[in-house]
């Protein structure tokens, strides 16, 4: 996959237009927050004539492939069927991606966004390791998005840029950062997630 990497940030080609759309309607929310938007470009973009981005609903707080519901599991998945906590499991199958989703729905599961190509992911995998044996009551995993359908589950979350790391809390996404540049940003975020 090609991609356009900048300091400790890989961008895939195919994210570049939807970066720029954010971009786009960060600008126009400064400007609806001081009157200059119009109504049909703020609507256009998902922002609001006060400024505020209207968000749309993630893909894991609604019923989609990439997150499975309760009823879509036909047998209940536990901790061990996953691997110890301490684990860190790389995910390359959205089957595997479902498993373990639905495992971890009670508890708190950090994902790490990565890919093969991406220099900054690599950099920083050892820390990323290390947090997740220092936090072992906690589920860790690196989802590969150059695998099997889990680029659909990168877009579908708009995970953007690589790495990106998630975290969820009994199903719902509670925090988001990317880049790979900074450990001590890393691990104070994964602290604070955490805690």
């Amino acid at each position: 996959m090609s991609c356009l990497c900048i300091g400790g940030v890989c961008i895939p080609y195919s994210a570049i237009l939807p970066l720029l759309l954010l971009g786009l309607q960060w600008i126009a929310a400064k400007l609806a927050r001081v009157g200059l938007l119009p109504d049909w470009v703020g609507k256009k973009l998902g922002v609001s004539s006060n400024g505020n981005i209207e968000s749309k609903a993630s893909c894991c707080s609604e019923k989609s492939s990439c997150c499975p519901s309760e009823s879509n599991v036909t047998e209940a998945t536990t901790d061990s069927d996953i691997g110890t906590n301490n684990e860190l499991e790389n995910i390359d199958t959205l089957s595997r991606w479902e498993e373990v989703f639905t495992a971890t729905k009670k508890s708190v599961l950090i994902v790490k966004f990565t890919a093969e190509w991406c220099q900054p992911c690599k950099k920083i995998q050892h820390i990323y390791s290390d947090l997740s044996t220092q936090y072992k009551k906690y589920k860790f995993v690196t989802l590969d998005v150059d695998g099997d359908e889990c680029d659909v589950l990168s877009s579908n979350m708009k995970v953007a840029m690589m790495p990106t790391f998630v975290c969820f809390r009994n199903g719902l996404e509670v925090g988001r950062i990317t880049g790979g540049n900074s450990e001590e940003k890393l691990k104070e975020w994964v602290g604070q997630m955490c805690n």
